[in-house]
């Protein structure tokens, strides 16, 4: 996840180079890089597949996503904070339901 938020008239060249120029990433090497317009209504992904880019692309037709205040670049996130994220959540939830941990009803 990019912190700071994006000019997104960049497509996949320029995101790539973004990551790979400003945060010294390759995009190739560490997953999905989510980034975020101004109004934080906006997002786009960018994910390296074997031989090619995904760029993914969200709108919100109201609302905003709770993008995070951060002083660091870049944050890695979990599949349960990018599910939050997707859902208007902080990606710092304190609460939650635990893991079932018990295999038996009786």
């Amino acid at each position: 996840m990019i912190c700071a938020p994006v000019d997104f008239r960049k497509s996949i060249d320029g995101l790539t180079a973004l990551i790979q120029e400003e945060f010294n990433h390759s995009p190739m090497e560490n997953g999905s890089y989510l980034f975020c317009n101004n109004q934080r209504n906006k997002l786009k992904i960018i994910e390296w597949d074997y031989n090619g880019y995904w760029l993914y692309y969200k709108r919100l037709e109201s609302g905003k996503f709770n993008w995070p205040n951060s002083e660091e670049p870049i944050l890695s996130i979990s599949k349960d904070q990018y599910d939050w994220l997707m859902n208007g959540l902080s990606i710092h939830q304190r609460d939650g339901c635990k893991e079932a941990l018990a295999r038996k009803v009786i």
